[in-house]
C-alpha cells in the first residue's frame, strides 16, 4: 500500500498495481475505527491551513459516517483565506 497525496506517487502506485490512499482516507480510517470521534473538524482544519483536498472524497466519507457535509461555498471560503506564515 502507498500512502501519498502526491500525483506522482499515485501514478507510481497505479503503474505497480499498489493500493494508494491519501490523507483524507487515513483520517476516515481513524474515525471509522474509533480513534477519532469526529471527522469533519479535521477536514476543515486541513482546508483552512491550505491543504488542497478533494471535496467529493471528503463528503463521501462524511456522508457515510453521518456527519455534516462541507458545502461548495464553505470549501471555496476555506481555500480563499490567506494565511500568515505561522498558520501554515
Amino acid at each position: 500500500m502507498v500512502l501519498t497525496d502526491d500525483p506522482l506517487g499515485r501514478a507510481w502506485a497505479r503503474n505497480y498495481t499498489r493500493d494508494c490512499h491519501g490523507t483524507i482516507w487515513i483520517c476516515y480510517q481513524l474515525r471509522h475505527t474509533g480513534f477519532l470521534t469526529e471527522l469533519r473538524p479535521y477536514y476543515v482544519r486541513m482546508l483552512q491551513r491550505g491543504r488542497r483536498q478533494p471535496l467529493t472524497g471528503m463528503n463521501k466519507y462524511l456522508q457515510e459516517l453521518g456527519e455534516p457535509l462541507i458545502s461548495q461555498e464553505q470549501y471555496r471560503s476555506y481555500m480563499k483565506k490567506e494565511r500568515t506564515p505561522l498558520e501554515s
